[in-house]
């Protein structure tokens, strides 16, 4: 039956091979499926048809180069006759000297990195920063009063309605919108880590903080802990792995879109996405760093629960990602332990681990009860919108299946709108026409909206590595020795690749569950996403990169490919972020993006 398991085994690859061809079919008779309904070339099928034939022409290539290396390899006498470097350094002042080129170039790259985040969230005014809003901080006043609802005071009026959350009965009364409004009082429903902490500031005698800051602080968190995370996996699988190639991982998980859209976007809304982001992503580099050490830490699962309590306490959505990680953790620590007598000795770093999601929970619950009566009520059904949002949660319009499918199309497929004038690349403000069209018949219901739309097939391309990477760990482990993807790290107890690139998959899947299925489409929502992504991408090139390294040709087409994708989402992610969601840069610094007009115009 050897057949048979070989045949499962490849099913990913041609269920992928299946799902363009399919797609070329569809896109070939695209009048018939409603593509385009003058039954014309428009830019879906075109799209389309590009993306299918791609697929296929990425697999041909790949089958070409597996022959030209196989007979390559055949007459060749070994590494030496190839000339493949060696995996590692075995030299000491080698090693010294390559440890010191790496450092010497880590640092730059990270003092630049982290030098644009700041030119981007001050539009490149340095020291005079454009005006920001003050929501937390206005939270974290409250608290520090020993407050748990806005000192804003409402209007009394509203207290005088039978349904306050009406438009129509409220009529002329003058509401702060998005904020909750409950038995007279004010209170926000986002999470309230970052105000929490800001309030520790101000009580020491710290200056107010703004959002615009909170966005930079929790941007530039996500990246430094991306980064580590990064270099983490590098060191533990992939020890002998090309210093240009690490430093584009970092700049990929860098420009990931949309964190330099983000800083250019400085709300309350983009402040709540980064800082539960930094809070998750930090958690996650102290759980990889924990379960691949040769002993149990108990401060690293310390601080890995300590970090996720306070991401699900800036966005309660993290906790479906974070539940699949904390059992991961779990299970690969009493695996490890099982049958050897030492599984006493994993309860204390357990307990490091639940003991601070167990408390943030409580405080959580807590403070919901103290503004609502509720244990688990946020005040996200309470807020003053434009519509009734009790009534639309009651309907089931706010999160619903059937915003599923526009959601992808939008988050994964809506093509760069490209313009005549710097900065050339623009998203599509509102839906994406075409999209439109095809999902008039899908009875997508009317209380769906597009923010703003660029896919991250176009803005991002460098996240397919993760893809690859998902295939192959889909794909069977193999019978004629070790494959790459089951090897383990330095130590005998930790994770293999394959069991990390399904965790961070898994985790990854659960946090777009929630923008997928929300009634409203906005590039702000991806952050909550391509961070995990960006650090699977990574993960994604190294093991290309080595698994091609004995192989000439395809090494050769794996390096142009890896480095392309990286320098071209790096490009275009920096680009288009020029614009952000309010043109903020053309508004808040016009003698510069006059400037930049003007010399890019001529």
């Amino acid at each position: 039956m050897s057949w048979l398991r070989s045949v499962f085994c490849r099913l990913p690859y041609w269920l992928i091979l299946g799902a363009a061809a399919v797609v070329i079919l569809v896109a070939s008779a695209g009048g018939s499926f409603g593509l385009d309904s003058d039954l014309k070339w428009g830019e879906v099928r075109i799209m389309a048809l590009g993306a299918g034939l791609v697929i296929l022409g990425m697999a041909a290539v790949d089958r070409l180069l597996a022959s030209f290396d196989r007979r390559l390899t055949e007459r060749s006498l070994g590494q030496r006759v190839l000339g493949i470097p060696p995996e590692e350094t075995s030299e000491p002042i080698d090693v010294i000297r390559h440890s010191a080129l790496r450092l010497g170039l880590l640092v730059p790259l990270f003092v630049l990195i982290l030098f644009t985040y700041l030119g981007q969230v001050t539009v490149w005014r340095w020291q005079s920063w454009p005006g920001s809003s003050y929501r937390y901080h206005g939270l974290a006043e409250a608290f520090a009063r020993g407050e748990v609802a806005l000192l804003t005071q409402p209007s009394p009026a509203l207290a005088e309605l039978d349904n306050p959350y009406d438009p129509e009965a409220r009529g002329g009364i003058e509401v702060l919108g998005d904020l909750s409004y409950f038995d007279g009082r004010y209170y926000m429903y986002w999470g309230p880590t970052p105000a929490a902490l800001s309030s520790l500031w101000l009580l020491i005698g710290g200056t107010p903080i703004s959002d615009d800051l909170i966005v930079l602080l929790s941007v530039s968190a996500v990246f430094c802990f991306s980064a580590l995370a990064v270099l983490h996996l590098q060191r533990e699988y992939f020890p002998g792995m090309p210093l240009w190639l690490v430093l584009g991982g970092l700049v990929l998980v860098a420009t990931a879109h949309p964190a330099l859209w983000t800083l250019n976007s400085p709300s309350l809304y983009t402040a709540a996405i980064s800082s539960g982001q930094a809070f998750f992503i930090g958690g996650l580099y102290f759980m990889l760093t924990a379960l691949n050490a040769p002993q149990p830490t108990t401060w690293r699962y310390l601080a890995c629960g300590t970090f996720w309590a306070l991401a699900i306490g800036c966005r309660l959505t993290l906790l479906v990602a974070v539940l699949p990680l904390v059992l991961m953790a779990i299970t690969m620590r009493m695996r490890a332990q099982f049958g050897s007598g030492k599984v006493k000795k994993e309860l204390r770093p357990m307990a490091g681990l639940l003991m601070p999601l167990a408390i943030g929970c409580v405080i959580l619950g807590v403070y919901n009860f103290a503004r609502f009566g509720d244990l688990l009520e946020t005040g996200f059904r309470y807020q003053m919108m434009p519509y009734d949002q009790v009534e639309a949660m009651r309907r089931g319009l706010v999160f619903n299946p059937r915003y599923l499918i526009p959601n992808l199309l939008h988050y994964l497929a809506a093509p760069i709108r490209l313009i005549p004038e710097f900065p050339f690349l623009r998203p599509w403000w509102g839906a994406y026409p075409p999209f439109s069209a095809f999902l008039s018949r899908f009875s997508v219901p009317l209380e769906y909206s597009v923010q703003n739309a660029v896919g991250l097939t176009f803005v991002t391309p460098a996240l397919l590595l993760g893809g690859l990477l998902l295939m192959d760990a889909f794909s069977c482990p193999s019978s004629r020795g070790q494959n790459a993807l089951d090897a383990r790290g330095r130590s005998a107890d930790s994770m293999t690749l394959r069991e990390l690139a399904l965790a961070l998959s898994v985790s990854g899947l659960a946090l777009a569950g929630p923008v997928l299925l929300y009634r409203v489409s906005a590039t702000r929502f991806l952050m909550e996403v391509t961070p995990a992504f960006a650090v699977l991408s990574a993960l994604g090139a190294f093991t290309l990169h080595k698994a091609s390294r004995l192989l000439p040709g395809r090494r050769i087409a794996v390096t142009l490919l890896i480095a392309s994708l990286i320098a071209l989402s790096a490009a275009i992610g920096f680009v288009l972020a020029l614009n952000g969601d309010f043109s903020r840069f053309d508004d808040a610094n016009p003698a510069l993006y006059s400037l930049l007009v003007n010399l890019f115009s001529r």
